[in-house]
């Protein structure tokens, strides 16, 4: 197979390849060194911006890893879906799916409370929320439930 750098990415699809720690300052490190992943249709180049990528992992998520056999399906959660409603709808869904149980959530399990006050509060600039509507890819969005 073709060379791979880090998280098992071929070279040509990530920048930086190699994982150079000093890069990133050690305050700003999580677990990982930032990877930028290049458009994977074979030429390398980069996504325009952050938008292109999202809807290129959107349809990579939904439409062909959903495809494959191996995985026999998937479960797509929104996170303002679990802001608005809570987690326990989620928990008991994912219980049906994997075959735990058909009732109640087990007592140990503490599912989230619905937190609705929290959607909509975060104070987006306009010129911010007009570059988005202007650069997003609708048919990526409705993929995700999102008219």
């Amino acid at each position: 197979g073709r060379p791979l750098c880090v998280h098992d990415f071929p070279i040509e699809d990530v920048v930086p390849c190699l994982a150079d720690k000093n890069m990133v300052p050690t305050a700003f490190r999580r677990a990982h060194l930032p990877v930028y992943e290049m458009h994977q249709d074979g030429t390398s180049e980069p996504y325009g911006n952050i938008l292109e990528l999202r809807a290129a992992k959107t349809r990579h998520f939904l439409t062909e890893i959903a495809s494959w056999p191996e995985i026999g399906g998937y479960y797509a959660v929104r996170y303002e879906d679990l802001i608005r409603d809570g987690t326990k709808s989620m928990l008991e869904d994912i219980m049906k799916i994997t075959g735990i149980g058909d009732g109640p959530l087990p007592p140990e399990c503490n599912p989230a409370k619905p937190q609705p006050e929290l959607l909509g509060k975060r104070n987006v600039p306009k010129e911010m929320k007009a570059w988005i509507l202007d650069h997003m890819d609708k048919d990526a969005e409705r993929l995700l439930g999102y008219a």
